[in-house]
């Protein structure tokens, strides 16, 4: 997991001094939290660009040899590969956590065990807040990309074959064929697996010839579709067609089941239909890119008993902000699959 720096913490008006020691051991016991958490889904699914608090729009260039594997045999000059064939911006979005606890709390100074533990627990509280801030962000873009969640073409992260406009091989260059990546009707059985894990890796690349060399390396749904990934995936045995022995399964270990209780709101899964995902991460490319400020750390602020805030509002206040968002990046990598 790439490491960020945590902006820290900023004290203002704080009297107490059990408060202040917070500043001591915020930088190794919040970085640690930030930091020491396994990778979620979503960090397997989308790229991570860090951005600054003045960051309002970010663009990220389209280099589709992020797509394909090797390098080219040198015969005469160099080749120049452009990586700014086209483009995408992101807009940056504020978010924020705010925690409050009553002034008259922290005038009763060290002996109140109440106020004594909540600038931490708040601080900690906001830092997890920040944490899960990706897994949302790239769930939304998933949930809305066969509407709202757009590629560099201006149409949807997800289209299907009665799409008006298909996703292009290469953005510059139409006739070099176009793919889509949105089917429907099929429950994730063996079959229906076995039918887009071949879809996706037998994508063409920019050039409209030769394969992207794209490798299904994780299936992705929503909590229930843990058990039937578990079903295909795990067992090293399973029936044979006529349920009259044992053979090897095929599939085994064949992709890593991922399971995103943030897709569980899907529209179509709340429809009572089966939504899951195919993703190739063999290349560098991703299908979403993610910006988080700071990389994710958040800006943490106790506005303490002695400061004007605390004045107005009666209360000591820990606020947390950061900058985030999340956009539809490269379609080529991903598959989405809809049950009946």
């Amino acid at each position: 997991m790439a490491t960020f720096n945590m902006p820290g913490l900023t004290l203002k008006g704080v009297v107490n001094p059990f408060v202040q020691e917070l500043v001591t051991r915020f930088q190794t016991r919040y970085i640690n939290a930030l930091q020491s958490a396994p990778s979620n889904w979503a960090d397997v699914l989308s790229g991570l660009t860090p951005v600054g608090p003045g960051d309002i729009s970010v663009k990220f260039p389209i280099d589709l040899s992020d797509l394909g594997p090797g390098m080219r045999e040198w015969l005469g000059e160099r080749h120049i590969e452009r990586t700014d064939l086209t483009g995408f911006s992101i807009d940056t979005r504020k978010f924020e956590k705010t925690k409050g606890i009553d002034k008259g709390l922290a005038q009763a100074g060290p002996v109140n065990a109440m106020f004594r533990s909540f600038p931490e627990k708040a601080s900690m509280g906001i830092v997890q807040a920040a944490r899960q801030m990706r897994p949302l962000l790239v769930a939304s873009v998933l949930k809305l990309g066969k509407t709202k969640a757009k590629t560099y073409q201006d149409i949807p992260l997800f289209v299907g074959s009665g799409a008006a406009t298909k996703h292009l091989n290469n953005p510059l260059k139409a006739d070099k064929g176009e793919f889509y990546n949105l089917y429907t009707a099929r429950n994730f059985t063996e079959t229906n697996y076995e039918e887009m894990k071949l879809e996706l890796e037998t994508r063409k690349g920019p050039d409209g010839v030769s394969t992207l060399g794209l490798q299904v390396t994780h299936a992705l749904g929503g909590t229930r579709m843990g058990p039937k990934f578990k079903r295909l995936f795990k067992p090293e045995l399973v029936s044979n067609a006529g349920g009259t022995a044992t053979e090897s399964n095929i599939f085994q270990g064949d992709a890593i089941p991922l399971i995103a209780p943030e897709l569980d709101d899907d529209p179509t899964v709340l429809a009572g239909k089966e939504v899951w995902y195919l993703i190739a991460t063999n290349v560098m490319a991703r299908p979403v890119e993610a910006l988080l400020e700071n990389g994710g750390a958040p800006n943490i602020t106790i506005f303490g008993e002695g400061s004007e805030t605390a004045e107005m509002r009666g209360e000591v206040i820990v606020a947390g902000d950061m900058k985030a968002a999340a956009g539809a990046a490269l379609p080529h990598v991903i598959i989405r699959v809809e049950g009946t």
